[in-house]
């Protein structure tokens, strides 16, 4: 096992670690730089479990029907905490740990979740300055919640409708590693945090998937989309765009305000950095396992001036084949047209639905159980930033249409694991999801904040025109 790897308990990993515990070393080899990772395998929680009397591991509570609900005011056995700060220390917790000061992260890591679909949690946080008795930093308490909020995300609703969905075994593991970047004194100019502030963030984060690299400023996930800068791999010379956007809006771990956060920021103090050998390493990857990799990786520049690139994850890249061919169909011209979407091929749909905000967590989940192959245009409205749509709400979805600019986080995690088509924001070719809906007229239903158009239709995604269009089907 590679010394970057150690191992905590026994039994199940997830996909995710067990990625990094078979080929670490052969990334390293590639000229990946791998972090000092922990990885809580499934039976270290069992403590938990048995002692609160919810089971006598993970996998006989989620047989027994245990909800994250049962989680609320549990306690937390002692050995497990031990094991927790002494990991925690080691990376981040002691002016000798390898990555003093850095904020660290306790990922999820579970089968088929390789692709980092959001159905489970991931919680990050910086540590106290006052040193305590376990030789490591305070908020002792706030380590085992976040690390419990992970846990019994594997027992929410979402979780168990995408295992059931994709008929997923029962497993579960966590990963706690350190953010990789650097704390910097910047001028915040959003309005709520206006002032210098310690902000920390790497140069760049990305993703690389069937030949394309997506790559933001600061940390991934969570960035306007206008902020995301996607390329094809054969034309990638370097990031110079993502540092000269203006009013980039940037998003960083805050030490004084203890969370992550994302604001615009002043970038005057940014030098524009070579990409230096991204698209070598990600070559080298899709050579070495034969085949195109889904990758998520973090650039910073080193101490002499140098970008490094550390692998965060890896699995097989879906492999996005048309799985309706479009034959016979007397196709009039396009009523809708997108880009910026994930998914190729031809879906053929039964109805359009679409939620408000108000509703992408509520009626929505009744109304997905009764329909399958639809259109899912869902609003989440100003609150977009701030609301997880359950995979419970949209898994019998065919298309989904963020009818928000930040929708499309959501809209492009599912792209990930399932044949749908998805729409990543609303930069499109003269429309908007909302004159879609306009054009669609009275809808056949309306209850509860959610509208449903009957109707047969083909969604027709073109990898090569980055485009997508919807056709009203009519044999």
């Amino acid at each position: 096992m590679s010394k970057d790897i150690i191992i905590v308990g026994k039994g199940e990993i997830g996909d995710k670690a067990e990625r990094f515990v078979k080929f670490n070393p052969k990334f390293k080899k590639m000229g990946w730089n791998l972090p000092l990772r922990f990885i809580f395998a499934e039976n270290f929680t069992t403590p938990f479990f048995t002692e609160n009397d919810l089971g006598n591991n993970l996998k006989d509570a989620s047989k027994k029907g245990i909800t994250d609900l049962d989680f609320q005011n549990k306690g937390f056995p002692y050995e497990m905490s031990y094991e927790i700060f002494k990991s925690v220390s080691k990376i981040t917790g002691r002016p000798d740990s390898i990555y003093w000061k850095n904020p660290f992260i306790f990922r999820s890591s579970e089968k088929k979740g390789g692709m980092g679909i959001g159905v489970y949690d991931s919680e990050t946080m910086v540590l106290g300055n006052e040193t305590n008795s376990w030789g490591i930093r305070s908020n002792g308490r706030e380590i085992h919640e976040s690390f419990l909020r992970v846990l019994k995300s594997y027992f929410s609703q979402s979780a168990k409708e995408f295992r059931r969905k994709l008929k997923v075994e029962e497993g579960f593991g966590i990963i706690l590693e350190p953010l990789i970047g650097k704390w910097r004194r910047e001028l915040v100019t959003d309005t709520l945090s206006e002032g210098y502030h310690d902000i920390f963030f790497p140069l760049v984060s990305g993703t690389y998937s069937n030949g394309e690299i997506n790559l933001v400023h600061g940390l991934g996930g969570g960035v306007d989309t206008n902020q995301v800068y996607n390329v094809k791999l054969s034309e990638f010379k370097s990031f110079d765009y993502l540092v000269s956007l203006k009013n980039h809006k940037l998003k960083y771990f805050n030490q004084e305000m203890g969370i992550t956060n994302q604001t615009y920021i002043d970038k005057n103090n940014f030098k524009e950095y070579n990409s230096g050998n991204l698209v070598d390493l990600i070559n080298k990857t899709n050579d070495f396992f034969g085949r195109d990799q889904y990758l998520e990786f973090v650039g910073e520049v080193n101490a002499e001036g140098k970008m490094e690139y550390f692998l965060v994850q890896n699995s097989e890249s879906v492999q996005e084949e048309q799985i309706f061919e479009v034959m016979g169909l007397k196709k009039e011209n396009p009523f809708f047209e997108g880009e910026l979407y994930k998914g190729k091929g031809n879906r053929l749909c039964k109805n359009i639905i679409v939620a408000d905000w108000n509703s992408v967590n509520g009626h929505m989940r009744e109304i997905n159980n009764k329909h399958n192959d639809y259109i899912f245009i869902f609003d989440m409205g100003h609150l977009a930033s701030q609301i997880k749509m359950g995979f419970d709400t949209y898994s019998n979805a065919k298309v989904l249409l963020p009818n928000v600019d930040r929708g499309w986080q959501q809209a492009g995690s599912l792209g990930s694991h399932f044949d749908n088509l998805s729409l990543l924001n609303n930069s499109l070719l003269g429309y908007s999801t909302g004159d879609l809906i306009k054009s669609l007229g009275e809808p056949d239903i309306s209850k509860d904040g959610i509208k449903i158009y009957k109707g047969d239709y083909v969604a027709s995604a073109n990898l090569e025109d980055n485009k997508i269009e919807i056709f009203r089907h009519n044999v």
